[in-house]
């Protein structure tokens, strides 16, 4: 962060949305499919893998439309 010279106050640093990429709801299920199996390939703990699942599953709670 950078500092903030002659002025009291700390201003937040402004992020226009513009130009924050946007992901597409089927390509995070997607990444997370992908990550689920792998970690499933590379033995990571249960307790991860359901987290992973959790996450993925995120659609029943969450529906944008």
């Amino acid at each position: 962060m950078q500092k903030n010279h002659g002025n009291d106050e700390d201003e937040p640093e402004c992020v226009e949305e513009e130009n924050i990429p946007r992901i597409e709801h089927a390509a995070a299920i997607k990444a997370f499919k992908v990550c689920e199996q792998w970690a499933e390939e590379n033995y990571v703990d249960l307790k991860d893998i359901l987290l992973l699942r959790r996450l993925k599953d995120g659609r029943k709670f969450y529906n944008p439309k």
